[in-house]
């Protein structure tokens, strides 16, 4: 990421991978990519303009696009809209009553990031380079991929999948959607790959691509697809013994409600900001801001304002807080103000630039008790339960607290809703689990749960009207 400021001239020189859309691409010459991609510098710049382009789908936001946010938040049942006049688009989110021309519905970025890691899979291997080096990139690119169409079938459904770059006018650029189902194989397919390049390596920045973030991945993925056989597996194959022999980098880092507050603002806050500090080890990703290389961290401005906030929680999500909870304190009571910036202080030019937690351990061990929960490991599940249970300052379940698996599972979920308030996930564990008809305006029928796809898209390509392919 300390290559980023330089990443959009040189992007703009070369027209390359670097549209808003590829529904939008002006092809560029086979000549003019291969050009390019000459040199290990050049890798490592292609790298680091895919992160810049996800860094922007996952933390942008306002009327660019969705961000993580509002894609796996504001669609759920965590927060209600304070300020009606403020940002209607977004009022229609919280609703489930989006409309095609909302900016939200714009997936520009997600497949920006695409365009630009099809490039570097196809270009990377060709470089000469230490394979160590080739193959972390490479690893890189098929995961950032993966991540980019993982949100992208949770969000629209069925959608254009394409693995090539555009680079002739030959190149159909009027791609017809793919069955989502497909498109999942396809996410499983990169994350395989990458899980096989990655392999042996000791890269753990956890600002980049890890294989502590492709098997929390591969497991999240799985429980989509309700693979849930493979999500215990991957936890005891590949999570389990790598926490086991980097216990000091990966795993919780507390247990206990001793010292919550401080051990749980520590994953959040950034104070200050030190380059090369090592981040606590529950993080298994925080993509990066800097607000004078790839701009700033917009999810966190929902909910922190300097005036009258935007949302707020929930009767329903205050209700699932029981006194001992130590969380909604740590969160900030009623609406965000204290989880990601020191307490009482207003979202500013001091604070928005903090990085964006993506995925934490807790994450980790609660999609292996859903997992286990859903193959009727009673006991196993509620042991992986009370971790994140305990630590919150609440007394632990037993077996008996629970009259079946639906039980569990409702009780599995609240645990993720209290513990990832605001960290975009709510919604997706919805649609997981087929709990959605409680939201909203959210019907039985499937498609109701997806954002229509933008307008201008539609204008662009109208092939995708069309019934999706397999």
């Amino acid at each position: 990421m300390n290559k980023i400021k330089y990443i959009v001239i040189t992007f703009v020189a070369l027209t390359l991978w670097g549209c808003n859309d590829f529904l939008q691409i002006q092809p560029v010459s086979d000549l003019t990519a291969k050009s390019f991609w000459q040199t290990a510098a050049d890798a490592n710049t292609g790298l680091a303009a895919i992160y810049y382009s996800f860094s922007k789908a996952v933390g942008q936001g306002s009327n660019s696009g969705p961000n993580l946010w509002t894609m796996g938040e504001l669609a759920g049942d965590n927060f209600y809209y304070n300020n009606p006049f403020s940002a209607a688009y977004q009022i229609q989110i919280t609703q489930n009553h989006i409309v095609y021309d909302n900016p939200d519905c714009n997936w520009s970025y997600l497949y920006q990031t695409i365009g630009r890691a099809n490039a570097a899979i196809k270009y990377i291997p060709g470089i000469t380079m230490s394979s160590t080096d080739r193959n972390r990139l490479l690893a890189s690119a098929y995961t950032l991929r993966a991540w980019s169409y993982f949100y992208l079938v949770r969000v629209w459904g069925d959608v254009p999948l394409t693995l090539q770059p555009f680079e002739s006018s030959s190149d159909s650029l009027y791609l017809r959607r793919t069955k989502k189902e497909s498109v999942c194989n396809a996410i499983i397919q990169d994350l395989s790959q990458a899980d096989l390049l990655i392999t042996g390596s000791t890269f753990v920045d956890k600002k980049y691509v890890t294989n502590m973030l492709i098997y929390t991945l591969e497991m999240d993925v799985y429980a989509w697809t309700h693979q849930y056989d493979l999500v215990e597996k991957v936890m005891i194959e590949k999570v389990n013994p790598l926490v086991a022999s980097n216990s000091t980098k990966w795993g919780f880092g507390f247990t206990t409600s001793s010292g919550f507050s401080a051990n749980w603002r520590s994953m959040f806050l950034e104070t200050p900001k030190v380059a090369g500090t090592a981040l606590p080890k529950e993080i298994i990703f925080s993509m990066n801001y800097n607000r004078l290389e790839n701009g700033t961290n917009a999810c966190q401005s929902m909910f922190i304002t300097s005036g009258s906030n935007a949302v707020y929680f929930t009767s329903g999500l205050l209700a699932g807080y029981l006194p001992a909870d130590l969380r909604l304190a740590a969160s900030g009571n009623t609406y965000m103000s204290k989880k990601f910036t020191p307490d009482g202080q207003a979202y500013s030019i001091n604070n928005q630039d903090n990085d964006l937690v993506m995925y934490r351990f807790a994450d980790v061990q609660l999609l292996y008790a859903e997992a286990l929960c859903m193959q009727s490991k009673i006991s196993q599940a509620v042991v992986a339960l009370n971790v994140t249970r305990v630590r919150s300052g609440l007394t632990p379940y037993i077996d008996s607290d629970f009259v079946g698996p639906t039980d569990l599972l409702n009780a599995i979920l609240l645990e993720r809703r209290l513990e990832f308030v605001g960290e975009g996930k709510r919604w997706f564990d919805l649609i997981r689990t087929n709990t959605y008809p409680r939201i909203g305006n959210s019907t039985d029928d499937p498609n109701s749960v997806y954002f229509p796809i933008f307008k201008d898209r539609l204008l662009q390509n109208q092939n995708l009207l069309l019934p999706p392919i397999d």
